[in-house]
């Protein structure tokens, strides 16, 4: 006996309900959309218990060129003056040449004319390099004057420094470069003679002197020369009686104790009585510092002159 439609369709119902059956319209799913449904709640729910969650690996850190332990890339360079960078340094200033430099080295190539030189001193400081420098060759050129030979004047270039002074001499030309000139109140104090200071190189004798059987001597200068190394040595003798003077035979004791014979000698051999001679005394090689000697006979030789002074 066929059963009646309603308890029909209340069974289909039942059915639909209990067993996850697709009712009447629906599309039954396939196996990987249930299986894909089921991950999503799953993930709705929150994970598994008991599932370890994924643990995402570290990437890796960038290696030095090289390998490890290789050089690393270089640091961008900064800008100048950044920390870690030195600035470049600022070339230096050129030196100057004081106005006043001009005029004294053209008094200083006056050599042939020795008050034009002593002129020169008005434009150096007292007791300063510059000034011992330039009284010293007054007093050079001043005895050869005196002896009656006139020495020609020093040609004087300027420089991009300073100045290049050239000596006529009979080998030839005998060329310095003064520069580093130095000034205070206008008035020149120092220089650089071929680089090097000359005024660790003279001596000026003030109050140096001394005495014997009537003839005085007085230490006037003394400098070695930074271009030949001679020891030039001026001196002012003054005597009561007649005398005469063995420049030549004058002897100079350097500091290492060694003796030099004088190689030159400028200036009056026989004084007059109340007369009196400047002299210069070369020697080639010693320093300043030692002690110089010089002799003598009064007329008709009744009595020797013995002079011993140092040159400091």
């Amino acid at each position: 006996m066929p059963k009646p439609p309603a308890i029909a369709a209340a069974v289909l119902l039942f059915l639909v309900s209990a067993c996850g059956l697709p009712g009447p319209g629906e599309t039954v799913p396939t196996a990987d959309e249930r299986q894909t449904s089921e991950q999503q709640e799953q993930n709705e729910d929150g994970p598994v218990p008991g599932a370890e969650e994924p643990v995402s690996s570290p990437e890796p850190e960038p290696v030095a060129p090289g390998g490890p332990g290789g050089p690393g890339e270089p640091e961008p360079a900064g800008e100048p003056g950044e920390a870690g960078e030195a600035e470049p340094p600022e070339p230096a200033a050129e030196d100057e040449v004081p106005g006043e430099a001009a005029e004294y080295m053209a008094a200083l190539a006056a050599a042939d004319d020795p008050e034009r030189m002593r002129e020169g001193l008005s434009l150096t400081a007292e007791d300063s390099t510059a000034h011992t420098y330039l009284r010293h060759f007054v007093q050079v050129f001043s005895a050869w004057d005196s002896a009656g030979h006139t020495y020609p004047g020093s040609s004087l270039t300027p420089t991009e420094e300073g100045f290049e002074l050239c000596q006529e001499e009979a080998e030839g030309p005998v060329c310095a470069d003064f520069t580093r000139f130095t000034a205070e109140d206008g008035l020149i104090t120092g220089f650089l003679v071929n680089g090097a200071d000359p005024g660790k190189r003279l001596v000026s004798g003030s109050g140096v002197a001394a005495s014997s059987e009537g003839v005085d001597v007085h230490l006037l200068t003394a400098y070695q020369g930074v271009t030949d190394d001679v020891l030039v040595v001026t001196a002012e003798f003054t005597t009561v009686d007649n005398v005469d003077l063995d420049l030549f035979g004058a002897t100079y004791t350097a500091p290492d104790g060694r003796e030099y014979r004088a190689e030159e000698a400028v200036g009056e051999y026989d004084l007059d009585a109340g007369a009196a001679t400047q002299t210069a005394l070369f020697f080639t090689g010693p320093e300043v510092g030692g002690d110089l000697s010089v002799t003598g006979c009064l007329e008709e030789c009744f009595a020797l002159v013995d002079l011993d002074f140092p040159v400091k």
